[in-house]
């Protein structure tokens, strides 16, 4: 509904109830009374969860309202009563559609194991809103790091010390490589300048070869089984750089 609609158009429930359907942010315009029409607001929330934040108080506090808000956009828990921020249900929907909607919840769910890693799994940059006590937890930062490499800045200390959760964040972008412990960073050679280059090096450091022994005297004949064996071992490490390189 526009903006400067006459009066007696914004006042019919019949015409603003057309006018959300059509478009949810014309909630914004129609008058007060109408702004806690559930009907009208649920009509509008369903079609974008964000237009919850036009309804009145009473509205922003009543848990159906909410819960249809926040099951078509996440975010849309910003808008909503800070009494239903702790709300399991709602907080768990919201982080499910949106996994940064986890900013808006409650401390309490914000240090939730199982909350903060549907959060991650579904956005890794939303381990930033993570309480401390779970920047430490290996299960978490893996499944942020693995959507979002750069999640890495956000992990503890240890964390980001550790190889096997620095390897998953720069396979799954470069510039999380910056964010690794120095020790890692300077792993390989300490190349300065190009940090691509510092990148390559730990992803070689970190190829793990398996030990085949192959015995080949000067002067003697290659013999065919040791031949297979040394291309068995040239083909997995050509496997092993593809993978994390490319």
């Amino acid at each position: 509904m526009p903006k400067y609609a006459p009066k007696e158009l914004r006042a019919s429930r019949e015409i603003v109830g057309a006018a959300v359907e059509q478009n949810s942010y014309a909630l914004e315009f129609v008058p007060e009374d109408l702004r806690g029409d559930r009907k009208i607001v649920m009509a509008a929330v369903e079609q974008n969860g964000l237009s919850l934040q036009f309804s009145l108080k009473e509205l922003r506090e009543d848990r159906k309202v909410v819960l249809a808000a926040v099951e078509q956009d996440g975010d849309a828990l910003e808008f909503d009563s800070k009494d239903l921020i702790g709300y399991r249900e709602i907080v768990w929907s919201a982080v499910r559609q949106d996994g940064c909607a986890l900013e808006f919840a409650s401390r309490e769910l914000r240090c939730d194991h199982a909350f903060v890693l549907a959060a991650v799994e579904e956005k890794g940059s939303a381990f930033e809103f993570a309480l401390e006590v779970l920047r430490g937890d290996r299960e978490v930062v893996l499944a942020a790091v693995k959507q979002y490499g750069c999640a890495l800045e956000f992990a503890s200390e240890e964390m980001r010390d550790d190889r096997e959760v620095v390897l998953a964040a720069v396979n799954q972008s470069d510039d999380a490589f910056e964010f690794a412990s120095k020790e890692l960073r300077g792993n390989g050679n300490k190349a300065e300048g190009e940090p691509k280059n510092r990148r390559h090096s730990f992803l070689m450091n970190s190829i793990q070869y398996p030990r085949i022994s192959v015995t080949i005297s000067i002067g003697e004949d290659i013999q065919e089984q040791e031949l297979l064996e040394l291309c068995k071992l040239c083909r997995h490490v050509i496997d092993e750089v593809k993978s994390l390189i490319s």
